[in-house]
């Protein structure tokens, strides 16, 4: 695909940021990712939050540009800024590893359950499996909420099936397909060996 073609300039030109978004997809899924990080760049100039997250994922990759957290950190909050939830899980990411700020895991787990809160309000769940499968993660550790397996399952089982849905539009779903499936395994060892009680309509509302 010729960059800053005529049917790209017609999208500038339209105001046309969802299909500049599409087409920075596309070229990431094809692998172009310097190419898909210019269409992001000017899919978020036109307003586009995905955009502006998917930017801050590629510094935090090194997908088409140098990896730099710093510069992931200030494209996930300004992706809050403008309402999108995938830049707030994100900046638990970093929070989680310590990748460009000091490691905090109680600030990181409390982006995934202010992202899943938002989620869940918008009753889109389905929509957002990385988030979904961050707090499970968090209920199978146990750290600053109760460890809760049969919350952690019921996370994962639908993460999983969001992880599924997106494999053949979004390569960046398949790692995390294969960690919702490892963090199921994990989970069956760890029922195998503990006990847990279920709380009945837990919620981090």
């Amino acid at each position: 695909m010729e960059l800053f073609g005529t049917e790209c300039i017609d999208d500038i030109k339209s105001g046309n940021n969802e299909m500049m978004y599409e087409k920075a997809n596309m070229l990431y899924n094809d692998e172009e990712y310097e190419d898909a990080v210019e269409y992001y760049r000017l899919s978020a100039a036109m307003g586009n939050a995905n955009a502006i997250t998917r930017i801050g994922c590629c510094y935090f990759d090194g997908k088409g540009v140098i990896r730099d957290y710093a510069k992931a950190r200030v494209y996930f909050k300004l992706g809050v800024t403008h309402g999108d939830i995938n830049s707030l899980y994100k900046l638990g990411d970093l929070y989680i590893d310590g990748l460009g700020v000091k490691k905090d895991e109680r600030k990181a787990i409390e982006y995934y359950v202010e992202s899943y809160n938002l989620v869940k309000s918008q009753d889109e769940i389905y929509k957002y499996p990385e988030v979904l499968l961050r707090v499970a993660k968090v209920f199978m550790e146990g750290k600053y909420l109760e460890q809760n397996y049969e919350m952690a399952r019921q996370f994962l089982e639908v993460a999983k099936e969001g992880f599924e849905k997106k494999l053949d539009e979004d390569i960046r779903a398949k790692d995390e397909f294969f960690e919702a499936t490892k963090c199921l395994d994990e989970l069956d060892s760890l029922e195998n060996n503990n006990s847990s009680d279920c709380i009945e309509g837990y919620n981090f509302m």
